[in-house]
């Protein structure tokens, strides 16, 4: 029986959904730069590859590099890092200190991993170019890989493609079968696009996955992120900041992000859109969204900032909670759930000042103790058979400053101590704000809580 390697590596610190490396003392390691061992990272990883169910490390000097990497990993532990002083002994925090620059010539890193584990960090990747998927990375896990991609930049790579080729994952194109697993966190992903003539498709992040897969991508930020589908025989524009198709039993979490910005653009009349943030087609996957904000993604007005489409599957778990989508100016939610799925359970969201409607729901689902306002084409719309219930639709819940886009509570909401504690699908232990989700027993409707004592005494400022 296979075993998914986020199981696996069960010396991983494991925390709400976050992965924590130990240390590796025993790993063998190879110097790369003006003061190191190998003049370029390619070489310190051709040197580096495990053999065997070692661990080998690949420090990189702080500095500027060009290239294209090149790696294949059937087993051991491969660790490659930037950031290093000149005696390779202390690493600085910003991943900005070691650039790999693919000066618009190429993809910067192609990773072909069947097993062991890849631990990628603290670099500096732009100016990746590819016309297929994945201009700065692209990831091809399988078997029992598993892949850490974290503390990174990934800045101005692009994906274009011509004829009726689709363009996928501008910054970074992952693909995960078998028990594989990708952790992607702390990472900012900016100013990157996909471009094609027929379909381009997560300018940001694009995500395949299937079989028994798992994917967590974590406190990482998407911003200004833009897909293109501009040619005569034009079809789709989907999922600017991260575009996910999962199928199987694959698992995807999305924890403490900001997406933010992005944009997606089609040839007027010739084709659709959808997802100016992120578009997830989830076909028998398990998902769980969390304390995400979305904010001023743009795209057409019959998009949504997020679209969560055809989510199928007997016994398939789908939760979003304690997120924000606001300033779009499209729509803020579509969610359809098929009635021969499982359910998909929505709440504790806060929907507003969108330039269309805040949230269109259809089939097997719930919408619980959330918030819809001040959204131009209407708050809500829930076709017969979705359940409702504790919501704030159409209705002033008194948001601390929303101009300033600001969306806390303040002390005297209706939203206050009015939610549904058993909720359908749980409402979790905090809120956006990474606080107690619920105070003094009942929780708030709406992204945020109602904390702090001396708000609640009725003393605020």
């Amino acid at each position: 029986m296979s075993v998914n390697p986020i199981m696996k590596y069960s010396t991983w610190l494991c925390c709400a959904g976050v992965l924590i490396a130990p240390g590796r003392s025993d790993a063998t390691v190879f110097r790369v730069g003006p003061n190191g061992d190998y003049a370029t990272i390619q070489a310190g990883i051709n040197a580096a590859i495990p053999a065997g169910s070692g661990s080998n490390e690949v420090r990189v000097q702080s500095g500027s590099f060009s290239e294209h990497l090149q790696l294949t990993q059937t087993t051991g532990t491969l660790i490659v890092s930037g950031g290093w002083n000149a005696q390779f002994t202390v690493r600085s925090a910003s991943p900005a200190s070691t650039s790999i620059n693919g000066t618009a010539n190429g993809r910067i890193l192609n990773a072909i991993i069947s097993g062991g584990t890849l631990d990628f960090s603290h670099f500096l990747i732009v100016g990746g170019r590819a016309v297929d998927g994945g201009g700065g990375l692209r990831l091809e896990l399988s078997g029992t890989a598993f892949a850490h991609i974290h503390d990174a930049n990934l800045l101005l790579n692009t994906v274009v493609s011509t004829a009726n080729n689709y363009a996928q994952g501008g910054a970074v194109h992952a693909q995960l079968t078998g028990s594989s697993a990708l952790q992607f966190d702390h990472a900012l992903v900016l100013s990157n696009s996909a471009q094609a003539e027929a379909a381009g498709y997560g300018a940001g992040l694009y995500i395949y996955a299937r079989d028994n897969s798992n994917t967590i991508v974590q406190n990482s930020e998407f911003g200004d992120n833009m897909t293109t589908a501009d040619g005569l025989n034009s079809a789709f524009s989907d999922g600017a900041g991260i575009f996910a198709f999962m199928g199987n039993a694959s698992q995807l979490s999305l924890i403490d992000n900001a997406i933010h910005g992005n944009q997606l653009s089609v040839a007027p009349q010739r084709g659709v859109s959808s997802g100016t943030g992120i578009l997830m087609n989830c076909a028998t996957c398990n998902l769980a969204m969390h304390r995400n904000r979305w904010s001023a993604n743009t795209g057409g007005a019959q998009q949504v900032s997020l679209d969560l489409l055809d989510t199928l599957g007997t016994g398939v778990q789908a939760t979003m909670s304690s997120c924000l989508i606001e300033g779009g100016n499209s729509g803020g939610l579509r969610a359809t759930a098929p009635l021969e799925s499982g359910e998909l359970d929505l709440l504790n969201l806060t929907i507003a000042d969108n330039a269309n409607r805040g949230i269109v729901a259809s089939g097997t689902v719930s919408v619980s103790n959330s918030i819809a306002y001040a959204n131009n084409g209407g708050d809500a719309s829930l076709a017969a058979g979705v359940a409702s219930g504790n919501n704030l639709f159409g209705l002033d819940p008194h948001f601390s400053n929303p101009a300033q886009s600001d969306y806390h509570l303040r002390a005297e909401s209706p939203a206050r101590d009015a939610g549904r504690n058993d909720a359908p699908g749980g409402i979790g232990l905090f809120d956006l704000d990474v606080q107690p989700r619920t105070f003094a027993g009942t929780v708030d409707i709406g992204a945020y809580e109602i904390g702090d004592l001396l708000f609640r005494d009725g003393f605020e400022q």
